[in-house]
């Protein structure tokens, strides 16, 4: 069989699609998981639109959470997939998420060992609480929040700036 340059051409047209439908199947596999493992269900944007569960996931750089939930009460899932301390704080301010000044006060769950590391609390609205999440512990906290702008971070010395924060918005 001779194979001509239109040949080629159809060929190539019908890998694509094949690598584009298991794109899809995969995009929509992981998030039909993740509106079943948390309870709610996720709307565009990552809005959690059910019961206001919201699973949340702290690693060594970051905050994986959804964007924003209606307002009410509100219960944070937080699980420390990560392999050392790590704690959660809901700020409620206007500034943007990575923005927030660090600074040297208050008493941190761990040591500051230099500098201005963390964030003041201030506008902390609620928390994990108690000692840090070890790796692997799960903990749960319920808070009423009204429409706004909020923050998750972990505020142990050096986590903030090292990308543990997360923009957070009640509708």
């Amino acid at each position: 069989m001779v194979e001509t340059n239109e040949s080629r051409q159809h060929l190539m047209l019908m890998q694509q699609a094949m690598v584009f439908a298991l794109l899809i199947f995969v995009v929509i596999a992981v998030a039909a998981t993740g509106a079943i493992a948390s309870g709610a269900s996720r709307g565009p944007s990552g809005v959690s639109t059910g019961m206001n569960q919201i699973d949340v996931s702290l690693t060594e750089s970051a905050i994986q959470a959804p964007s924003a939930a209606r307002g009410g009460e509100i219960t944070f899932h937080v699980t420390n997939n990560g392999t050392s301390d790590h704690e959660m704080l809901v700020l409620q301010t206007d500034m943007p998420a990575g923005m927030i000044p660090l600074t040297e006060g208050g008493e941190p769950p761990m040591p500051v060992t230099s500098g201005a590391d963390r964030v003041a609390e201030d506008t902390s609205v609620g928390e994990t609480g108690g000692d840090p999440l070890v790796p692997g512990e799960q903990r749960s906290f319920t808070l009423d929040l009204a429409p706004g702008h909020y923050v998750l971070i972990c505020n142990i010395a050096g986590h903030y700036a090292n990308g543990m924060h997360r923009a957070f918005t009640v509708l």
